[in-house]
């Protein structure tokens, strides 16, 4: 088996591994925006409020701004930031726990990989030549 067909062969667990860390990231993203979805329905109930949005009939515009609306709005932008927030936590603690690397770090070993096999070759090169290969 050359050099070559182990990297072939690898080729499917390699993508086996992507897949499971994906959805791995996946499941804990969801987790983190179910986790906030129940402390803002847990808030409102605590505030006395029934979960349906807020907001007037047709005539609530022309009446100016509700700061009660003004203030949930509020709220409802803290709880996404802190949804995103937990979501990226979570993607990254799920990446770490699968030892997941950037782009970046593939990148720069791919590189060193050839300059390393470029070294090995002119060893081996050179080693042939003075064995009169």
């Amino acid at each position: 088996m050359t050099a070559g067909d182990r990297q072939k062969s690898g080729l499917g667990g390699d993508v086996r591994d992507g897949i499971r860390a994906g959805i791995g990231i996946l499941a804990a993203m969801k987790d983190a925006i179910e986790e906030t979805v129940q402390d803002l329905l847990e808030t409102d109930r605590k505030a006395g409020g029934d979960g349906a949005p807020e907001g007037g009939g047709a005539g609530a515009a022309e009446a100016g701004p509700d700061p009660a609306a003004q203030a949930s709005a509020t709220e409802a932008a803290d709880v996404m930031e802190a949804a995103k927030e937990r979501a990226r936590a979570a993607a990254k603690n799920a990446a770490e726990r699968l030892n997941v690397a950037s782009r970046e770090e593939l990148d720069a070993l791919r590189v060193e990989v050839a300059e390393l096999r470029a070294r090995l070759d002119a060893l081996e090169a050179r080693e042939r030549a003075e064995r009169g290969e």
